[in-house]
């Protein structure tokens, strides 16, 4: 196992960097590294990296911390036994005003942030939503339906069947949180966890809602118009800003949407680009023809197949396949290509008619001999060698 790198190494600052040199260095390096764009083989180890560097030195408790003991912290990670977890930033949240909300709300991704006076922050919401082959073509707007988490409408929100149920928790004085502590060796180790009592509330509900439990918040199916992305892979997130779990006086997490495009019925994706298996009989091989085909975009599929083409040759259509990964505009160059792979269809079955035509073209192209089919296949394999492929 690789040993881990100086946090300040990493963001490549000095050891007094201010709070925002670190905001600057956090920003320059997760785009150098950001998976989505990066062409540094190891660019999601790095973007990971740089920002469990980030989650440290930006905390002024772990940053004293990790100043005294480096990774040597006595208690372990300071993100518990599972480690840091990187959260899931977008290359758009990198530019622009907005780096001081994607900081505070991304760095919360699956867990909830509490300020001292006990308001919280909603947790995120990950949502799987399959999408039609045909949407990621255009790409646009598009209503999807599915279960959101929103506060409970009856009690607004508090989980109490009146306000005179609601009592502050003695535990922790209404804060939410208390001080735990234990001995590591020869070190007292404070940290501060959520109330067990309360659940980190800072309040005990005597009387809970009948609506939601004293939950606070109900499940409601909702439709929530999109603007998907032309070009969108399986796989790939969406973050709408406060879609996702309400907050306890703070504001509501954000609703992250990851896609999964269905496959189509004969177009296979290499990226941008779409490709597919054209089978054509013997004389258009030869003689050449041109085809027009039903096209996934709306439109004709024009293809001039040359005289003279071989089974397992390939025909380019340039800026017909799908939009560049993010794209968001079908501008000139954005588009990938269409890929034909040319086939030689056999029957598999020959009417009295077509056999006796078949077999009257032994005497126009007669069997090959031993010679010559070995002189044909080297033909072919330095073809393939010097095209670079198979």
């Amino acid at each position: 196992m690789a040993e881990k790198r100086d946090y300040y190494e990493v963001l490549d600052v000095d050891r007094s960097a201010s709070e925002k040199d670190l905001k600057n260095a956090f920003r320059k390096m997760a785009r150098k590294f950001h998976p989505d764009h990066s062409k540094e083989k190891d660019a999601e180890t790095r973007f990971k990296e740089v920002q469990e560097a980030y989650a440290v030195l930006s905390d002024s408790d772990k940053r004293k911390m990790y100043d005294r003991y480096g990774h040597n912290t006595p208690g372990g990670s300071p993100f518990g036994p599972s480690g840091f977890q990187a959260a899931d930033i977008r290359w758009e949240d990198l530019f622009g005003g907005g780096l001081e909300d994607m900081l505070s709300s991304v760095f919360g991704f699956g867990r909830r942030s509490q300020s001292a006076s006990g308001s919280r922050r909603g947790n995120d919401l990950l949502v799987r939503q399959r999408v039609p082959f045909a949407w990621v073509v255009e790409g646009g707007e598009r209503d999807f339906e599915m279960d959101l988490i929103e506060a409970c409408g009856v009690c607004d929100g508090s989980g109490a069947a009146a306000d005179s149920s609601v009592l502050s928790c003695e535990t922790c004085a209404g804060n939410g949180r208390v001080a735990q502590r234990r001995s590591l060796g020869g070190f007292i180790q404070q940290t501060v966890v959520d109330c067990p009592s309360c659940g980190g509330k800072g309040q005990i509900i005597k009387s809970p809602c009948s609506d939601c439990s004293g939950a606070g918040e109900v499940q409601q199916r909702r439709t929530v118009r999109v603007d998907v992305p032309a070009g969108i892979d399986s796989g790939q997130r969406m973050r709408l800003k406060g879609r996702g779990q309400p907050g306890k006086d703070g504001p509501s997490g954000d609703l992250i949407l990851e896609f999964s495009v269905e496959s189509h019925p004969w177009l296979e994706r290499d990226g941008p680009d779409l490709i597919f298996a054209l089978p054509l009989d013997y004389t258009s091989l030869v003689l050449g023809t041109k085809i027009e085909i039903p096209f996934v975009d709306g439109d004709l599929l024009k293809l001039d197949i040359p005289k003279g083409s071989r089974p397992g040759e390939t025909l380019t259509v340039r800026e017909r396949g799908l939009a560049q990964r993010g794209g968001r505009t079908m501008m000139r160059g954005e588009r990938g290509d269409v890929i034909v792979l040319l086939k030689l269809n056999v029957p598999k079955r020959l009417g009295r008619e077509q056999k006796r035509a078949v077999q009257s073209l032994r005497s126009v192209f007669p069997e090959l001999e031993v010679d010559d089919i070995v002189k044909m296949i080297r033909e072919e394999a330095d073809d393939r060698r010097r095209n670079g492929s198979l």
